[in-house]
């Protein structure tokens, strides 16, 4: 796995929002009934609520509808992040070495991860799970 990760390009990897690794399941989760705890149902509530605010926020500042949608120019007034903030998104990305492709998706995750805990602004924690999400941190 490693070899072969190896081979993909950086601007290629700047392209893929999210990079986590998923690891095995037990085969005896198979044999559960299905979504018996009434999560996925949870989730689905959760996103699409978080879809809902994007729009909203979308027509508010007169762009595109969702996260993955914003251009750079509405990425920080969406975020509205605070400059401390903003110094973390910088310490992450100095400590990286990565691009401004970079910057943009990692504040276009944090910004949905803010959105999924129906927050008006993107904090430190948001920026930093976006990171981990994205193999950064």
């Amino acid at each position: 796995m490693q070899r072969y990760r190896r081979r993909l390009s950086g601007p290629l990897l700047d392209r893929i929002d999210l990079q986590v690794e998923v690891p095995a399941i037990d085969p005896g989760v198979y044999d559960a009934p299905a979504d018996a705890d009434g999560t996925t149902a949870a989730l689905r509530a959760a996103v699409e609520i978080a879809d809902q605010r994007q729009v909203a926020r979308a027509r508010r500042l007169g762009v595109a509808g969702l996260n993955a949608d914003l251009d750079d120019a509405a990425l920080p007034a969406a975020c509205a992040a605070s400059s401390q903030t903003l110094a973390i998104v910088e310490q992450v990305l100095r400590v990286h070495h990565a691009s401004g492709r970079t910057r943009v998706r990692l504040l276009r995750v944090a910004r949905t991860i803010a959105d999924l805990r129906d927050a008006d602004r993107v904090e430190p924690a948001d920026v930093l799970e976006a990171a981990s999400l994205r193999r950064l941190a």
